[in-house]
């Protein structure tokens, strides 16, 4: 695994405003998806700023490819795609777009493009990116976007706004994206649109990554079930109502292997945080 972002010690406040990050780590390296949860204004689209370039530290020191973001090196540039929150609106069609966006990333793949255009039931090439609905719009900026092939991928809340079926086209697409020359990193506060997609999940809070974990660390100490009641065993950790009965999380005690919910783990950290924290911890010790 190649380290591709780097930061250590950062340190970041706005104008006239208090510490938003002090004395921040994280070391984000190639083939891994990654999450980052935390509630509104923690930092976490201030955090993919300060990877950009579009904002820069007081303190401390970044690295994104080997590049300091700050200096905006147009190599570094041209392998960082960022997908911010707010979608950008344009008077071009898409396809004027693509002529106009393609150059500024050098491993642009069209045909992938329209690809992923058409996996989101998109057929928009002539229509201007103004006249689509929010919807249309965020779905053809992430095809666009996981087109560029770019080495960094940042996505801020990606699936807010999209229906039950793109989000489930949008994880197909990410898994497919990956790969061990890039690394996606993912702020949400949607934790149940992402599933087992994941490879690493963080959780920020006071303005410091709290909790750090592997996909598969969650599934060797974790249990995910889902059973038609609520049962009642001292294993159970959590437990939610849904449709087909009740999704629970219990603590692995015979080693079985089950298949990462994502959302559930947050969900139910979020529940009991140090009942959580412990079970990890002492699996660790």
């Amino acid at each position: 695994m190649k380290k591709i972002v780097e930061i250590n010690n950062l340190d970041f406040h706005y104008s006239n405003k208090k510490q938003l990050l002090s004395g921040f780590n994280l070391l984000l390296g190639s083939g891994r998806i990654y999450t980052l949860f935390g509630e509104k204004d923690e930092g976490k689209s201030t955090l993919l700023n300060l990877i950009t370039g579009l904002s820069f530290p007081i303190n401390g020191n970044i690295k994104v490819l080997g590049f300091e973001p700050c200096k905006r090196n147009y190599k570094m540039l041209q392998d960082i795609f960022y997908l911010t929150e707010e979608i950008q609106n344009s008077t071009l069609s898409i396809q004027s777009f693509e002529r106009v966006y393609v150059p500024f990333y050098p491993n642009f793949s069209s045909s992938t493009f329209y690809k992923y255009m058409n996996d989101f039931s998109l057929d928009l090439k002539n229509e201007r990116i103004d006249s689509l609905s929010p919807e249309k719009r965020k779905m053809f900026i992430i095809a666009f976007g996981l087109s560029t092939n770019s080495r960094v991928i940042l996505l801020d809340e990606p699936t807010k706004g999209l229906d039950t079926s793109a989000i489930n086209t949008f994880r197909n697409l990410l898994s497919k994206s990956i790969n061990d020359r890039n690394c996606i990193l993912i702020a949400s506060d949607l934790a149940t649109d992402l599933y087992d997609l994941p490879d690493e999940i963080m959780v920020m809070e006071n303005h410091q990554i709290v909790l750090h974990e592997t996909k598969e660390n969650i599934s060797e100490k974790f249990c995910f079930k889902v059973c038609e009641n609520a049962e009642l065993e001292d294993s159970i950790l959590y437990s939610e109502e849904m449709p087909e009965g009740f999704n629970q999380l219990f603590i692995n005690k015979t080693g079985e292997n089950s298949k990462a919910d994502i959302g559930l783990f947050y969900n139910a950290y979020l529940s009991n945080k140090e009942m959580i924290t412990n079970v990890l911890n002492e699996q660790k010790q």
